[in-house]
This record gives structure tokens, C-alpha cells and sequence, in this order.
């Protein structure tokens, strides 16, 4: 049946038919083929362009931390180690902490005894002595006293805590 409707074509249908073939087949395989083809292309190009940039952010953002680790140690290897003694005595001082009494003991320890201090004023100073020397107490005793709004605070401090 088609052979015998081709062959009444004339030359110039035949021709016509054909290109129209041709051009349709030409148009299913650009939209089968070709286009999820160069869509892919430019969509794993666009990927990549982004995974590049935020490689390149991850990267900045690790050598900036590496600087601040490498800048870090070398404060620390700068600091000279200072007398525990002298770190508790002078940061109480500049925060206004009356010391009552200071007794070393010969394991490195160092107990503090302070009567008449607002709790404001003693977690300040113990905030600054964390801070400025990175010492903290490892044992603490906090009584209230007969003045209201004062307390009674017994601290004890480790050499070994630096």
C-alpha cells in the first residue's frame, strides 16, 4: 500500500516527502538527543563553577583559621608562665577584692579567704582571673555573713590549673 502511493508520486513529491522525513527525524533526535545532551552539559558546567567557589570559600576559610590557631600559639608560647600567687593577688587587687587571707601550701596550692565581698565583685574578679591567666578555683566555699548583700568565700587554687 505505501509502495504502490510512492510510486504515483511525481518526482518533485517524492522529493518534498523525503525532506519532510528527513526534517522531522532531524528534529525527534535534537529533542531526544542533542538538547538533554548540551543541557546536561551546561547544567554539570554550572555545578562544577559552584563547587569551585565554594571549595575556594571552605579553603579561604580554613587557612584564615589555621592563621588565627598558628597565631594563637605563638601568644601563648610568648606569654611567660606567671607566679600563682601573683596572678590571684593582682587581679583581686584591680577588682576591688579585699583579700583577708592568702596561704600557700607546698603542693602548689593556694587558698584564699576573702570576709566582706559582694557576689557581683567576686564573679567578676573570677571571670578576670579566668580570663587574663586562665586560672580558675577548684574548690569553693560561699557563706552568707551578718551584712546583708556580703558573703564569706574561701577559694582554693591549683598551680596544676594553668
Amino acid at each position: 500500500m505505501i509502495q504502490t502511493y510512492w510510486q504515483k508520486l511525481t518526482e518533485r513529491e517524492k522529493l518534498l516527502v523525503s525532506s519532510a522525513g528527513a526534517l522531522v527525524l532531524v528534529t525527534v533526535a535534537y529533542f531526544i538527543a542533542i538538547r538533554p545532551l548540551v543541557a546536561y552539559h551546561t547544567e554539570s558546567a554550572r555545578a562544577y563553577s559552584s563547587a569551585y567557589t565554594q571549595f575556594q570559600t571552605v579553603r579561604s576559610y580554613a587557612s584564615q583559621i589555621q592563621a588565627v590557631a598558628v597565631e594563637a600559639d605563638n601568644n601563648k608560647a610568648l606569654q611567660q608562665p606567671i607566679n600563682l600567687r601573683v596572678a590571684v593577688s593582682n587581679t583581686a587587687r584591680a577588682s576591688g577584692v579585699a583579700i583577708s587571707r592568702l596561704q600557700p601550701s607546698e603542693d602548689g596550692r593556694l587558698t584564699i579567704w576573702a570576709e566582706q565581698i559582694q557576689s557581683p565583685q567576686l564573679f567578676l574578679w573570677l571571670d578576670t582571673l579566668s580570663k587574663a591567666h586562665s586560672i580558675g578555683p577548684q574548690n569553693v566555699l560561699i557563706q552568707k555573713t551578718s551584712v546583708p548583700g556580703t558573703l564569706r568565700v574561701q577559694l582554693q587554687f591549683s598551680d596544676s590549673a594553668q
